[in-house]
């Protein structure tokens, strides 16, 4: 799923033994602060400074 519209945010997986790990990565020099991120969080661990 393509949350970001310009593509400044990737998915990095990494497997663990038991569960994989999944990090977002913001890159801050696309990001124009849309907003359009923050919906799709389900911890709420996106804010926008």
């Amino acid at each position: 799923m393509r949350v970001c519209p310009i593509g400044a945010i990737k998915v990095k997986e990494s497997r663990g033994l038991i569960m994989k790990k999944v990090v977002l990565e913001v890159d801050k020099t696309k990001c124009t602060g849309c907003g359009k991120c923050l919906n799709y969080c389900a911890h709420r661990a996106i804010t926008i400074n």
